[in-house]
């Protein structure tokens, strides 16, 4: 029986890329053809998410009535403060966002979910809300790493010792975590922090985009749609970052090489649809 003459296969057919459907086509039993819907059934249903809805929040709509627009420190993204109450706005940040991996069952690499920056304008008068000695341990730690020159007062908060507080909350933005895993991070690796925050350095995005969409079409066949390709984008910024700050292997793959390995992990029914096309267009060619 053909699979096609079930109603839940039909709609899994016609939602299949063109790379797929070629595969498909070309397979050698109606047992291989279910199969083969199956596995792309079974892998969409464990990767595929819906965004999630902020209640009240339109992302196209001006706010600026009633809103105030806040910047991350570091300046690599800003939100909404609302005017009546003081507080962010849900759903309401747009910047650069840290990729944090998560686990999803089934896949070795798993899933991605963005973090966003913790600490914006203001957050550095939180250095005022620490003990004295807190301070102190803190400004010989930001001394030690290169934030804080020698002109400060031990245990009091000056100009100098907020100036760098604020390039510390900065660099812990970039990293994703907290000012005391950020501090604990350049003390491991003293040279990230000489001079002021923001060390860590990353590819241009508009090249990235360009290598990742040719990557895509090598590996699939076809280019991914654009909010998966600026995921890549940072997820690949954020793997730079990580072994700057000492958190992973220094030695980087090429953005090509990422992004065909990451495509090959998390769309695995795609890439091996479309090898399987390639393979069977060689033979008919041959």
């Amino acid at each position: 029986m053909d699979p096609l003459d079930d109603p839940l296969y039909k709609v899994i057919y016609d939602n299949l890329s063109e790379s797929q459907k070629k595969a498909y086509d070309v397979m050698p039993s109606n047992e291989a053809k279910k199969a083969f819907l199956d596995g792309i059934k079974e892998v969409k249903d464990s990767v595929e998410t819906k965004p999630p809805v902020v209640p009240g929040y339109d992302p196209d709509k001006d706010y600026s009535s009633t809103n105030m627009t806040q910047s991350a420190i570091g300046n690599i993204g800003t939100r909404l403060i609302s005017k009546e109450t003081g507080n962010p706005v849900s759903g309401s940040y747009k910047g650069y966002s840290v990729q944090q991996q998560v686990e999803v069952p089934g896949f070795v690499r798993g899933g991605y979910r963005a973090v966003e920056p913790k600490y914006f304008d203001g957050d550095e008068k939180l250095i005022t809300t620490l003990s004295r000695e807190d301070l102190a341990t803190l400004q010989t730690k930001m001394n030690k790493v290169g934030l804080l020159g020698k002109k400060y007062r031990i245990g009091v908060v000056d100009s100098t010792t907020i100036d760098a507080f604020s390039n510390l909350l900065a660099e812990a933005n970039v990293m994703g975590v907290d000012f005391k895993t950020a501090i604990r991070t350049l003390e491991a690796n003293p040279q990230l922090g000489q001079g002021t925050g923001l060390k860590a350095r990353v590819d241009n995005p508009d090249d990235l985009k360009r290598i990742i969409k040719r990557a895509s079409q090598a590996v699939l066949g076809y280019s991914v749609p654009d909010d998966r390709v600026m995921n890549l984008v940072r997820a690949y910024q954020q793997e730079q970052i990580k072994a700057q700050t000492g958190g992973t292997n220094v030695n980087m793959p090429t953005a090509e090489a990422f992004t065909e390995a990451r495509l090959e992990e998390e769309m695995p029914a795609d890439a091996q649809a479309y090898k399987f096309a390639q393979f069977a267009q060689q033979f008919l060619e041959s």
